[in-house]
């Protein structure tokens, strides 16, 4: 960004950034409020860096334990909602829309086996 010819806004508040900002060009002519709420930031036109030109660290946030575990749990949640809408929805469809020929199909397989393992054993009808 510092080698760029012409910049006519910039303006980089809030973001979080560390470091200090780049000498160049355009990044000599913008003000302090382009900068402001990034309390990483050092350089001209913010307050210097140290001797060493290390930025100023920035100071942990907190996160508390339960709101990363129900962060997780909303995702988990949300997608076995999705899941079973899903599914949900498909078996509609394969059962009601489409006719069942899928169902019959099974159920004479079985019906057929069934047949033949009760020929091949000689199960006879009836009473003997």
């Amino acid at each position: 960004l510092a080698s760029l010819t012409s910049l006519a806004v910039f303006d980089v508040s809030n973001n979080q950034l560390v470091g200090p900002i780049p000498h160049g060009n355009n990044f000599n002519t913008f003000e302090e409020g382009s900068y402001l709420g990034n309390l990483g930031l050092c350089g001209s036109p913010l307050p210097q860096c140290g001797e060493d030109d290390k930025p100023m660290t920035m100071p942990p946030t907190r996160r508390s334990e339960d709101e990363g575990f129900l962060t997780e749990w909303k995702v988990v949640m949300m997608g076995y909602a999705c899941g079973t809408v899903i599914g949900m929805a498909w078996g509609y469809y394969l059962v009601f829309i489409r006719e069942p020929f899928w169902v019959v199909k099974c159920v004479t397989k079985v019906e057929l086996a069934m047949v033949k393992l009760f020929v091949k054993r000689g199960v006879r009808r009836g009473r003997n």
